[in-house]
């Protein structure tokens, strides 16, 4: 049971290594004539999951998701959260991406 581990111990069950079946590969970059990549490894989310669930129980912990960038119009000022669709967003601490949607609604 959680209640009956130390936080040591807690500690080093969370930072043992994951196996190579809950590790994946992603593309992250590209070169322009697409000759080369780079790609990145990543821990499944499903993998943090179980080991959340294994070492503290699923009851006892939850995801929390909390805004981390600013959402922008087309002139970088702020926007409310709620103001649109995502599709139609542009994002700073991201990749600051901008698509023909977001130049169509003038954003």
């Amino acid at each position: 049971m959680f209640y009956e581990k130390s936080w040591e111990q807690i500690h080093q069950e969370l930072s043992a290594p994951f196996s190579h079946e809950d590790v994946e590969w992603k593309i992250q970059t590209v070169s322009k004539d697409k000759s080369r990549g780079l790609a990145v490894a990543y821990v499944t989310a499903r993998a943090i999951q179980n080991r959340l669930d294994a070492v503290v129980g699923a009851q006892n912990w939850k995801p929390v998701f909390r805004q981390w960038h600013t959402v922008t119009d087309r002139d970088g000022n702020p926007l409310p959260p709620n103001f649109a669709p995502s599709k139609f967003l542009m994002t700073t601490g991201t990749s600051g991406w901008k698509n023909g949607r977001c130049r169509k609604y003038g954003l």
